[in-house]
């Protein structure tokens, strides 16, 4: 897989500014060192136009040209038609989802994300070949697929210096934040039975939990705290991709509707106050974190997607090129018999060999390239229904596990 070096150039579409920044420096991190930046999609098909970009990062809703109407430009664009193009999404519609891969991206990103998913989906844009704008029209849009909360794996964690136990890292992570440790012991043994619990004490120790690459799936969040607040910690995590969509729940002695207002508009989701009822807060959490669950579920979804179109590809690259000249060749001897009459018989038995050992290479192609299929369908529902502690009894997990009875590991050469 192709690795992100100096020399390469990003383009970093967004219509915020505070976004523009974070995906850059992330970048950085990564080892870019080249990076523009355009707060629209016209404004970055002029870019385009005027100086070399090796990959696009784009964001997708943005006022006067969006992220998806600038995929389109570019594949439509002979000189550009091949660039790297990754939108970076919160969009869950898959209708929405099978435009854009039917469109050319070469990638797709769901908030809210890491560094680590930022380079993995980086990464794959590199590796893979985008299709030109006629071989796009070609592919009809992958179909949806009913949504089925439990048809896809949890997102890859983030690497860590210590690896957790398999069932540790399937359950949702809580972040409790509140200056009183006697409040953090309430809220840890509340809730340390059914999900991970990670306590800080300060508002800056939140979020740099909250904006690192290993961040909680839900904040239970105190408002008065000296140094940084809560209100303060809401609004900084909404200007961070990889906190932005985080679901908070304030719980917190402020009653007033003031305070209940000002905390819904920096997009929390609740409101919980002191003294904590555990009967009133642990379904609310419980609820939240099946959304959160759906929503992780997004990225595997699209991954899957975005694989799906690609595999259709290649049977078409198969079709249109790989079997054409075999096929010609064919064609080409079986009318040379038919125009030489003087042709001996020993020469006719030749011609009809050569006929059959080309039709013969025909054939395995045709059946290396669907073994190579079953095995990659394999591998992906090893990835997508084979999970600790997980039986295999959601929708399409009985035709996975058929697969994966039939592929084993050495046979699967084409992954």
């Amino acid at each position: 897989m192709r690795k992100i070096d100096n020399q390469m150039v990003f383009l970093v579409v967004d219509d915020l500014e505070a976004m523009r920044t974070i995906t850059a420096s992330q970048l950085r991190v990564l080892g870019a060192s080249n990076i523009v930046t355009a707060n629209n999609g016209a404004e970055a098909m002029r870019l385009l136009q005027n100086q070399r970009v090796d990959v696009v990062l784009s964001d997708w809703n943005m006022p006067v040209m969006s992220g998806l109407d600038l995929l389109k430009a570019v594949r439509s664009d002979e000189r550009l038609s091949r660039l790297p193009f990754v939108i970076i999404t919160a969009e869950a519609e898959r209708e929405r989802i099978a435009e854009a891969i039917a469109s050319g991206v070469s990638g797709l990103l769901v908030k809210p994300y890491t560094a680590e998913g930022l380079a993995a989906r980086i990464e794959k844009a590199l590796a893979s070949r985008p299709r030109s704008d006629s071989t796009i029209r070609a592919v009809p849009a992958a179909r949806p697929e009913a949504p089925t909360p439990a048809a896809a794996s949890a997102p890859v964690a983030a690497a860590g210096p210590v690896a957790q136990p398999a069932r540790e890292q399937l359950r949702p992570t809580i972040l409790v934040v509140d200056d009183t440790p006697d409040n953090l012991h309430l809220l840890l043994q509340l809730f340390k039975d059914e999900y991970r619990v990670r306590t800080a004490l300060t508002g800056e120790k939140a979020l740099e939990i909250c904006q690192s690459n290993n961040p909680p799936d839900l904040v239970l969040l105190d408002i008065m705290m000296p140094g940084m607040d809560g209100f303060e910690v809401a609004r900084r995590m909404r200007e961070h991709p990889t906190s932005e969509s985080t679901p908070v729940i304030f719980v917190t002695a402020m009653t007033g509707d003031d305070a209940r207002l000002k905390g819904l508009e920096l997009g929390a989701v609740d409101f919980v106050t002191k003294p904590i009822d555990p009967e009133v807060l642990k379904p609310r959490v419980r609820n939240f974190l099946r959304y959160v669950e759906l929503h992780k579920q997004l990225q595997a979804n699209y991954d899957g997607m975005l694989e799906a179109a690609r595999l259709r590809e290649d049977v078409e690259r198969i079709t249109r090129h790989d079997i054409k000249g075999p096929l010609a060749g064919v064609i080409g001897l079986v009318q040379a018999m038919a125009d030489d009459d003087s042709m001996s018989r020993k020469q006719q038995v030749e011609k009809l060999h050569m006929v059959e050992e080309t039709a013969l290479q025909v054939l395995n192609m045709i059946n290396q390239d669907f073994a190579c299929h079953v095995c990659r369908e394999a591998h992906h529902c090893r990835r997508r229904y084979v999970r600790p502690g997980r039986q295999g009894s959601t929708p399409g997990a009985g035709r996975c596990h058929a697969l994966l009875f039939a592929v084993s590991e050495s046979d699967q050469e084409c992954l």
